[in-house]
């Protein structure tokens, strides 16, 4: 593995782990629990919203994707640094086969 390749994983793993903790923390923690809610909040505008005003739901529709999109970004790091990890170590073992007799 080139060493670029190897930083670039190192920083998939560290910005990985960071958001993990991130979920963890009280700030994370409250800003994942403001999703939810505001994803609440939104469901319920949306279930009254009159059936001839396409405009207004279509807004909440873009809407309800804001928190999903919060979410979504934290888990795909995670995963990220997870599988950067993992080539790590298959990089690492592959490497300490090799130079076994």
């Amino acid at each position: 593995m080139e060493p670029e390749e190897r930083e670039g994983f190192i920083a998939e793993i560290n910005m990985g782990q960071k958001c993990g903790e991130f979920i963890g923390s009280d700030v994370g923690q409250y800003l994942l629990g403001r999703a939810k809610l505001y994803r609440e909040e939104l469901f319920l505008k949306f279930r009254d919203v009159p059936h001839d005003k396409p405009e207004e739901l279509l807004k909440l529709q873009a809407l309800a994707h804001v928190p999903e999109l919060f979410e979504a970004w934290l888990s795909e790091q995670i995963e990220a640094g997870e599988q950067a990890k993992f080539s790590l170590e298959s990089d690492y073992e592959d490497t300490t086969a090799e130079e076994k007799p």
